[in-house]
C-alpha cells in the first residue's frame, strides 16, 4: 500500500510540474505532500514496530528467568533455574515446572504431569515407589522435596537433544 502511495506521489509531482496552466507553478506540491505523508507514516510505523519488538524481548527474557527454591546448607533460598546443581534439594509445589531430573525425597499428595516428556496424559503420583522426576514436567498437585541428580545436558531432555543434534549419516 505504501509503495502505491509513494508511486502516486512521484507521479503526481512529475505530472503536476510538467503539465501546468499558465501562471501556476505549484502543481508539484500535491505530489510532494503525498511523499511527505508516506515518509511520516513509514517512520511512525517503524518506531512502533521497534518498540513492540523491544518490549517483547524484555518480556521473553523475564519469562526465561524462572526461579526455584532450594535448600543449601540448611537454608532455603530462591535461585535461578540455571544455578541449580546436582545435589540441591528443591522444593516443588503445584504449578511449578521441574527444573532438572531428580529423585523424590518427601512430599504430600505430589502429582506430576509427564505429558511433555512421555506423552502420558494422566498425572503420576510421586512417592517412594514412583520416585523419579523428569526435568521439564509440571507439578500438578501437592508439594514436596526432590533431590537434583542431573542438570543441563545431563538430563533426560539434554540426552534427547544431543541425539537429535548428531549429524545424519549418508546412506
Amino acid at each position: 500500500m505504501m509503495r502505491v502511495l509513494a508511486f502516486a506521489g512521484v507521479l503526481s509531482a512529475i505530472l503536476g510540474g510538467s503539465f501546468q496552466e499558465e501562471g501556476e507553478s505549484d502543481g508539484w506540491i500535491e505530489g510532494v505532500a503525498i511523499l511527505v505523508a508516506v515518509a511520516i507514516v513509514s517512520g511512525v510505523t517503524a518506531v512502533v514496530d521497534w518498540s513492540k519488538e523491544r518490549k517483547f524481548r524484555e518480556q521473553d527474557d523475564k519469562q526465561d528467568e524462572k526461579t526455584v527454591i532450594v535448600v543449601r546448607n540448611g537454608q532455603e533460598e530462591a535461585i535461578s533455574v540455571f544455578e541449580v546443581v546436582a545435589g540441591d534439594l528443591i522444593l516443588v509445589r503445584g504449578g511449578d515446572e521441574v527444573p532438572c531430573d531428580g529423585i523424590f525425597v518427601s512430599g504430600d499428595s505430589l502429582v506430576a504431569s509427564e505429558a511433555a516428556v512421555t506423552g502420558e496424559t494422566t498425572g503420576v503420583k510421586k512417592n517412594s515407589h514412583q520416585n523419579f522426576f523428569l526435568g521439564g514436567t509440571k507439578i500438578v498437585d501437592g508439594e514436596g522435596v526432590m533431590l537434583a541428580i542431573a542438570v543441563g545436558p545431563q538430563t533426560h531432555w539434554g540426552t534427547i537433544l544431543r541425539m537429535l543434534d548428531r549429524p545424519t549419516e549418508k546412506t
